[in-house]
């Protein structure tokens, strides 16, 4: 493969050459609680060992829609052909932020009509539905602005056991262990800008899922007892704490369990003790929560 990196000061791309790729300790399964296609780990891993390494297909030189459709522009057909096949591109079933330049007519500036319309005028033949399509893939499989293979398959997750570090400059992207990962073990990343949800409930972080990336997650802590929701029992008090059950793919908010982890009573969760935990949550998140800003489009 390749390796093709899109500068703004080049017009054309730049041929890298380096080490081979390191992921033969990935496979890509069907997981169907994690969206379908995802890493898992072959072998085991301690904290701070490298899971793989791969070089990216390419990588724009900034996060607008026009940046990384342009980049992808500048591909080979072969390349352009991979980059479509092989990334996630599935338009997501309700809307949301990832997606949302493929379905307004809004003018921003950066949407997949605007972007079209700025890439005739510099030349290129494309049709809406393929700048719609690669928008989509940039935005949904990106890390940083980098494209690779085995990356895009890493999944999210609320207990994340990669980090992922892009090197622009070499055109490198390595996944390193953040704790220890056993062999079958899917691999997730934290895909969030805001690391303040992190300690959110899950039902925080799957409604902000949903709305930035178009999922609502089901990892390992998502479907687990929520430790961030924990409530003292009123039938043991301080001794046991009443938590909800995991979500699970049928399962409604509403509908989750709330029992206490020592003496196993359940518990309701009625209104008043929802508007508190809403309050609460937003006073939080306002301290945590880092400013999102939006790419000028370039």
């Amino acid at each position: 493969l390749t390796l093709a990196v899109a500068s703004s000061s080049l017009p054309q791309m730049t041929v890298l050459t380096m080490a081979l790729d390191n992921t033969a300790d990935v496979s890509i399964q069907d997981l169907p609680e994690l969206g379908g296609a995802a890493a898992v780990a072959k072998a085991s891993f301690k904290a701070g060992q490298q899971v793989f390494r791969e070089k990216a297909l390419v990588i724009a030189p900034s996060a607008t829609n026009l940046a990384r459709v342009r980049a992808y522009c500048q591909l080979e057909d072969a390349q352009r052909r991979i980059l479509r096949e092989t990334f996630f591109s599935e338009a997501p079933t309700v809307r949301c932020a990832a997606t949302a330049a493929c379905e307004t007519a809004e003018a921003t500036g950066d949407t997949a009509f605007e972007v079209l319309a700025a890439l005739h005028r510099e030349g290129w033949e494309l049709e809406l539905p393929e700048v719609e399509e690669v928008i989509r893939v940039w935005n949904l499989n990106a890390y940083d602005n980098a494209l690779a293979p085995v990356a895009c398959k890493v999944s999210h997750s609320c207990a994340p056991n990669l980090s992922i570090r892009v090197d622009a400059e070499s055109g490198i992207i390595e996944g390193t262990a953040c704790r220890s990962i056993a062999a079958g073990e899917s691999l997730g990343s934290w895909y969030l800008q805001d690391t303040g949800l992190w300690w959110m409930g899950a039902d925080v972080r799957r409604t902000f899922l949903l709305q930035d990336r178009g999922f609502q997650c089901l990892c390992v802590r998502c479907r687990s007892p929520d430790q961030c929701r924990a409530l003292p029992c009123d039938a043991c008090g301080a001794l046991g704490s009443v938590l909800p059950s995991g979500h699970k793919i049928e399962a409604r908010p509403e509908g989750l369990t709330w029992s206490c982890q020592k003496c196993g009573r359940e518990a309701s969760w009625d209104a008043l003790h929802s508007a508190a935990e809403v309050q609460l949550t937003q006073r939080v998140l306002l301290e945590l929560k880092p400013a999102r800003g939006v790419p000028k489009a370039t």
